[in-house]
């Protein structure tokens, strides 16, 4: 840990059950700290909880006020912020973590509209365990945790009432105060459908086409910094600042079949539109793959200080981008162009798709009428080929039809004459009708409809599916590390109990011997070869007993200790193994890194031998799986010259290969791999 740092995460609750006075509190809190080596992370909780900052140095952070209003998600707020904040630390280098953890709740103990999984038993267990295992401290400004209490809700707007930020610091009494504009948090698009794979291709080659579209769109983005393919596909965190601090981040657990991307950037200029100061646009991106579909997530949304300015409503293109190398399907595939109805059965599919409570997105309906062919052409503008940006593809299904068509499902009373007509969800409960106006032209009512599904866009609800984000993947990496420490704490007890084990059982046969050399020391006269056979063997057993000692006194094993940082290097592998082990995915490549951080062991290598007479490699495999490495021993270090995902590759590349074959490859520590 770093000496002498303090982590404070603040919530605050600014709904209309909070008191200002609780926030004048916090002030003089933060008073006593300003002097040390701090940092805060600050989140609100209102209708839902809302994140703002994380590990800003306390020095930035000014004063804090509130006004009073709309709903509290109190005790989800507080659950997420613990969840997010233990994630946060335990992705950070154990060097990098800070000494003192301290939690700030800032309530009267009011919850309107939490999410019913998070309870407040579940938040008090929470508190209890990082308050006694890893000595987090919390401090409750106004209610305790244990008083929260559950109201019924109002319907009130709670746009623009995050607490309010104004700097300088306190302590700067001497200098005017300016007020900063509330921060907002505002959603530009999300979007989530499953790849179409027209070509057949396997999942795995599915996920690897779309993170390859991905690398390249973010490589276009840095130009002068690229990022290598095999971080996309391993993780990884990078700040840029030399551009701008761009935050981006990649996590992979390949073992879930689960991929996702964050990328953090300031407001950049595009067109007319110039940068404007205190707004950062967060781009979530996310791909789950199982045995037969891979799904994509996607959301975009910025962080303004400058509540004037309105928020743009933006697709990136990267999603144009995955339609065009994959494709996406919502009920039918997402075209790049309008779907024409010509017959009965384009209409049952056109039934089919509107009444499906799968589909996410639009419907654009268009009826051409006395043939006119302004809607035709209507129907093209909304796929724009110069420009993929402005083209709605992914914003809504668009549909021509004849005017003549009945759709008898289409409940859209005192509206028959409209041309347009827009069906957002289920047919019968949201529909959105147009008629075209000659004065406002095609362009002009393209624009229209495009506003309305970009408005749609950015404020449905979206089904993500499996599909987890960077926080919630965060999370689950943090908690897959936990689970792998407990495990090797485990086979650690094991380990010390077979030590134990051995121990006693020398020591009952020492006192054994020495009851036997008593007995010959009786009859040393009649037969001393017999009494020095009998001491020899109490040397050896000695001995024994003293290795052994020894042995359990080096382990120094406790079952709760964490992987230590100095480990000597007991494994290296080769450049070639690390290439097949990179080229093998999900359940066999978690049995190869097994393998291979178990083989460096003495005990464990005696017990997973695979005989092979057609080499002189020492191969190695679990009991009952396919997964084989094979390397040779040299200096008390195993290097792993080859690894195998299933049996027939292991036959055909092994059979022959011999130690003077692969000797000279470069190796590498296993550890710096890991």
């Amino acid at each position: 840990m770093k000496p002498n740092t303090i982590s404070l995460n603040i919530l605050v609750d600014s709904s209309r059950f909070s008191e200002p006075a609780l926030v004048d509190r916090l002030n003089c809190l933060l008073d006593e700290y300003r002097n040390q080596t701090a940092t805060v992370s600050y989140a609100v909780g209102l209708d839902e909880y809302q994140p703002v900052f994380a590990e800003k140095p306390i020095g930035e952070v000014g004063v804090f006020r509130i006004e009073p209003e709309g709903n509290a998600a109190l005790i989800e707020s507080a659950c997420r912020l613990i969840d997010e904040t233990g994630a946060r630390l335990a992705a950070m280098p154990e060097s990098k973590r800070p000494e003192k953890v301290i939690v700030v709740f800032v309530t009267n103990g009011r919850d309107s509209v939490s999410d019913p999984k998070y309870t407040r038993d579940s938040l008090l267990a929470r508190i209890k365990e990082q308050t006694e295992v890893y000595s987090w401290r919390f401090i409750d400004i106004g209610a305790r945790p244990e008083d929260y209490i559950v109201v019924e809700p109002q319907k009130t707007s709670t746009d623009d009432k995050m607490p309010e930020l104004i700097g300088p610091t306190p302590k700067a009494k001497d200098m005017d105060v300016i007020a900063l504009s509330k921060p907002i948090q505002k959603t530009s698009f999300q979007f989530s459908a499953d790849f179409l794979n027209p070509d057949g291709m396997s999942v795995q080659s599915v996920c690897e086409t779309a993170i390859d579209t991905v690398r390249e769109w973010i490589n276009r983005k840095f130009p002068h910094w690229p990022v290598k393919r095999e971080k996309f596909f391993s993780g990884f965190d990078l700040d840029v600042y030399d551009l701008g601090q761009q935050l981006l981040h990649c996590i992979v657990i390949p073992e879930e079949g689960r991929w996702c991307l964050r990328l953090i950037h300031p407001d950049n200029q595009y067109g007319d539109h110039m940068p404007i100061p205190g707004r950062t646009w967060t781009t979530d991106m996310a791909i789950h793959s199982t045995a037969s579909r891979v799904r994509f997530a996607i959301r975009v949304f910025c962080i303004s200080t400058d509540a004037a300015v309105p928020v743009d409503l933006v697709r990136p293109r990267i999603v144009p981008n995955l339609a065009e190398s994959l494709g996406f399907i919502d009920g039918r595939p997402v075209a790049k162009e309008p779907w024409k109805i010509e017959g009965e059965k384009e209409l049952r599919e056109l039934q089919n798709l509107m009444t499906s409570l799968d589909r996410q997105l639009p419907v654009v309906l268009l009826f051409q009428k006395n043939d006119r062919s302004e809607i035709a052409d209507l129907a093209e503008a909304l796929f724009e080929k110069t420009d993929t940006h402005q083209s709605m593809q992914a914003f809504a299904h668009v549909v021509l039809l004849p005017a003549a068509t009945e759709l008898p499902w289409l409940d859209v009373r005192d509206h028959e004459d409209c041309e347009i007509r827009i069906c957002f969800s289920a047919p019968r409960e949201h529909v959105f009708t147009l008629r075209y106006d000659p004065a406002e032209g095609i362009d002009g009512t393209a624009v229209l409809i495009k506003e309305e599904l970009m408005i749609h866009a950015a404020t449905r609800r979206s089904n993500w599916g499996d599909c987890k984000f960077y926080t919630e993947m965060r999370t689950r990496q943090a908690e897959r590390k936990r689970r792998e420490i407990e495990s090797k704490a485990e086979d650690d007890t094991v380990q010390h109990y077979e030590l134990m084990k051995d121990l006693e059982a020398c020591k009952e046969e020492i006192e054994s011997l020495k009851k036997e050399r008593d007995e010959c020391y009786r009859w040393v006269e009649e037969n001393e070869l017999k009494a020095a056979d009998f001491k020899q063997k109490l040397d050896k057993k000695k001995q024994e007993y003293y290795v052994l000692f020894q042995r359990l006194e080096k382990a120094d094993i406790t079952p709760q200790a964490e992987l230590a940082d100095a480990i000597p290097e007991t494994t290296r592998i080769s450049k070639q193994a690390l290439s097949m082990l990179r080229n093998t995915f999900g359940d066999s490549q978690a049995a190869l890194r097994r393998l291979i951080s178990r083989v460096g062991e003495e005990s464990w290598r005696k017990k997973h031998v695979d005989p092979w007479h057609e080499t002189d490699l020492i191969v190695f495999k679990q009991v009952n799986t396919a997964e084989r490495i094979a390397g040779f021993l040299a200096d008390g270090v195993f290097h792993v010259s080859h690894v195998f995902g299933n049996h027939e590759e292991y036959e055909h590349k092994l059979k022959g290969c011999k130690i003077k074959d692969v000797e000279n490859h470069e190796y590498v520590p296993w550890d710096d791999v890991l």
